[in-house]
Parts: C-alpha cells; structure tokens; sequence
C-alpha cells in the first residue's frame, strides 16, 4: 500500500480503504491488513476510536484492540498490551 504525506513519519505502512476494497468493521479489512503486514491477528495492537470496529477487530481474532477515548488511558491501555506481549 501507500505511504503518503504525513504518515511516513509516523507509520511504516498506510492502508486506504478505497485501495484495498474493503472497508471497517468489514471481516475481510482487517484479513487483507494482515496479510499485507504478514502477521498474525494476536500480534497486532488495533486502535480506533469506534466499539464498532473494536468489537470487529475482536472478532478478526485481534485480542489487543484498544478503544481511542483519551491520550491518557491509550498510553495507559498500550502499556498494558506492551507487558502482555513480554515487554517492559
């Protein structure tokens, strides 16, 4: 997929609904992310600021889906995934 603009300093990857066809909380979205990123829905940290695509994600098998609500708890909520992966 893409990089453009402000994302390369941010991400190493950019995926646009429009190029992959496939749209959240769709199943096949978050199939085709994974198959791009090449790896496996329980080694991936989803964050959005939606329940809809949370609960989708969930079901995608991503267990570390974390809803955006505030900088604070997503520092919290990240952390807390972090030391679930076996990190500090």
């Amino acid at each position: 997929m893409d990089t453009r603009g402000w994302t390369r300093s941010l991400f190493d990857r950019f995926f646009a609904s429009c190029a992959l066809r496939s749209i959240k909380p769709d199943r096949e979205a978050f199939r085709k992310v994974l198959g791009h990123i090449g790896v496996e829905p329980k080694d991936v940290v989803f964050i959005d600021n939606t329940e809809r695509n949370i609960v989708a994600a969930r079901k995608a098998g991503i267990k570390h889906a974390i809803r955006f609500h505030s900088v604070s708890n997503l520092k919290r909520d990240v952390r807390r995934a972090i030391k679930e992966f076996g990190g500090n």
